[in-house]
């Protein structure tokens, strides 16, 4: 069932999402090129890579405000899984990625339906859309994963109040830094990864926690409504790495 009407001001962040659309889309387009065109050690990789990081929490947030504003949550959601499946061989290719690794659509649909269960709150969907979701993302190679849709969850729970957005957004980048260092750190001592040189890197250094610096645009107060045609919006995942694979096979 439809929401009846969308909500006209539900959260404390920026409701701007035309706008953090299009950064998120900028970032990530700079961050798939710094994955495909230049290796580690390059002096563009960790620049690109470090801006590329604004583009989830960003696409997150918009996730979920676009929950609140709809007119249609499941006509959202379908066109959030279309978009995926459509996505996926352009993934593949452009990234390298095979078909049992999905693409971030999957991630995103996977916590938007979450975000419909919790308002719904039909047949206890408030508990178990939530608890299916983190269970599919976690079993489901799929990128970003649970941690992803469990930042999408948050960010909905969270929304009311600045503290709160930055909270949960806080905590997230404090669980990739010190979660991703602590993973490398036992990976080491299993002998399953020999990167004893190389290990202060990922303790100092972990590049996924720069994520924090999509908090000011989260938090940005804007009245100002920047339209982004949704065709483009929706568009501009699969374009770009249709884009990127065709660069990188024919150009490079």
């Amino acid at each position: 069932m439809p929401y009846a009407s969308p909500l006209i001001k539900e959260t404390a962040g920026c409701e701007n999402t035309g706008l953090l659309k299009l950064i998120a889309i900028v970032t990530m387009i700079l961050d798939h090129v710094g994955v495909v065109f230049f290796s580690y050690g390059h002096p563009l990789y960790v620049p690109l890579r470090t801006i590329g990081r604004v583009a989830m929490p960003l696409f997150c947030w918009c996730m979920a405000v676009g929950a609140c504003k709809t007119h249609n949550a499941y006509r959202y959601a379908l066109r959030v899984l279309l978009v995926g499946i459509i996505s996926q061989p352009f993934y593949m290719l452009a990234l390298s990625h095979s078909w049992t690794e999905l693409n971030v659509y999957a991630t995103l649909f996977c916590g938007l339906c979450a975000v419909i269960g919790i308002r719904e709150k039909k047949y206890f969907s408030h508990i178990w859309a939530p608890a299916a979701a983190l269970m599919i993302s976690y079993f489901v190679k799929m990128d970003y994963g649970m941690e992803g849709v469990l930042l999408i969850i948050g960010l909905y729970l969270g929304r009311k109040h600045k503290w709160s957005i930055a909270l949960v957004l806080g905590a997230m980048c404090l669980w990739w830094w010190q979660g991703t260092a602590f993973g490398y750190w036992l990976r080491i001592q299993t002998g399953e990864l020999n990167m004893s040189l190389r290990a202060p890197l990922y303790y100092l250094n972990p590049i996924q926690a720069r994520a924090i610096f999509a908090l000011p645009l989260i938090l940005l107060p804007m009245k100002k409504q920047f339209r982004l045609p949704k065709w483009f919006g929706y568009a501009a995942y699969p374009g770009h790495l249709l884009l990127i694979y065709l660069a990188d096979r024919f150009l490079v």
